[in-house]
């Protein structure tokens, strides 16, 4: 049987947690939506890849190689949100607890690090399972790796082999940095040609093969696209090392170290209690042989309070006993409206056909009358035939000798 490596890509979940998951406040105060949505993903990655080996990688506050090379790579990100920065210490604390090795290289980022993890472990025949918040590992899919993200927010989830990249993109996982290269990653800030879009840049490496082949022969191409590609080759080549993943680093994978055990069963859940992570309490793992995880305890079902905002991990509340019950056939009351001289159910006859308000208003329960001679009747009082009626008119009353 093939081992399972899942390397945990920790920035691009967390930032993406962060603005994914509305904004979650414990009742000390403390935002941990980035924290729920980051613990999520990785109880859902345990879930359905079951790996036997973990690991994740971080960024480190240093500059890279690549900002070296280009100083206006990232340049348009913002600096990292003051809410922000307290949570990845609190991810870091979740990690520690579930006995998950932090791996990260100054002058390189968590893709590198990550990449070249991925190639040991395929080199040693293990099947990995990459675990990320975007789609730049996609260069690194394999028939041994595969890319794990998130879609449609932070609630689905994809994974992406070789014949899913090929169905969305009709590429090959290592064209997809010439494709990047050519289109640009404004994420990044990572220029392209201008005017080559997704459909463009794909159609353009699908012939060719590669950037090579596109600038091989640019006279078969329209006369603006010719222009666009050939004023910006230099800046298509510098945009493909920018995107290229490294993946000959000086980090070893120790299969010892990233080898799932028993965990601290209790750590993991002080932490979901302190952060108010109910929901998250079932999705836990067994932890083998781990005697220090304390019973659960039955806790009164949360109330919040006014202003407060919920978490939405109120526990399940306990099951009431069966109660007899029996069917009771109600009379069908029916709708009035259809016919003349009646106005539909809850609207004034007076204020639709001109007639004594004979049924009350929506708004008002004794509506006040628009005539001085008009008089009210009570909303339950029943219309007697025109006959029977007392009319108010001058011409009735000369009728009947008034």
């Amino acid at each position: 049987m093939t081992e399972r490596l899942a390397l945990i890509d920790s920035n691009s979940l967390i930032y993406r947690a962060f603005f994914a998951v509305p904004p979650l406040t414990t009742t000390k105060g403390e935002l941990a939506n980035a924290t729920f949505g980051f613990a999520s993903i990785l109880l859902k990655s345990l879930e359905q890849a079951t790996p036997q080996h973990i690991a994740a990688a971080f960024d480190l506050p240093v500059p890279t190689f690549r900002r070296e090379m280009e100083p206006t790579y990232k340049a348009t990100r913002k600096p990292m949100p003051d809410e922000l920065r307290p949570q990845f210490e609190r991810c870091k604390e979740l990690l520690q607890a579930f006995g998950i090795p932090m791996y990260s290289l100054p002058g390189y980022e968590a893709d590198d690090v990550i990449g070249a993890l991925a190639r040991q472990a395929e080199a040693k025949g293990l099947e990995t399972i990459i675990v990320s918040g975007d789609l730049d590992p996609l260069q690194l899919v394999s028939p041994l790796i595969k890319l794990m993200t998130t879609r449609q927010g932070f609630q689905n989830t994809v994974i992406y082999d070789e014949e899913m990249i090929r169905q969305r993109y009709g590429l090959r996982p290592d064209q997809m940095v010439d494709f990047k290269a050519l289109k640009g990653d404004a994420t990044d800030n990572i220029p392209g040609v201008p005017g080559v879009g997704d459909k463009t840049a794909a159609k353009l490496i699908a012939e060719r093969g590669n950037l090579e082949g596109v600038y091989s022969d640019l006279g078969t191409y329209t006369p603006r696209l010719r222009e666009s590609l050939a004023a910006n080759k230099d800046q298509v080549f510098r945009s493909r090392e920018l995107a290229t993943i490294v993946t000959d680093l000086p980090v070893t994978l120790e299969l010892e170290r990233t080898r799932r055990t028993t965990y601290d069963r209790a750590a993991v859940l002080e932490l979901f209690r302190d952060l108010e992570f109910r929901s998250l309490v079932p999705r836990l793992p067994p932890a083998d042989q781990n005697l220090s995880a304390p019973a659960p305890i039955v806790s009164a079902p949360f109330v919040a309070r006014g202003g407060q905002l919920q978490l939405g991990l109120e526990p399940a509340a306990g099951t009431a006993p069966p109660v007899d019950t029996a069917l009771v056939a109600a009379r069908r009351r029916r709708r009035r409206g259809s016919r003349r001289g009646r106005a539909p159910q809850g609207r004034c006859v007076r204020h639709s056909r001109r007639r004594r308000c004979v049924r009350p208003s929506p708004v008002a329960r004794w509506p006040r009358p628009r005539r001085r001679n008009a008089r009210l009747v009570r909303p339950d009082a029943r219309r007697r035939p025109r006959a029977d009626r007392k009319h108010s008119s001058r011409r009735v009353r000369r009728q009947n000798g008034a």
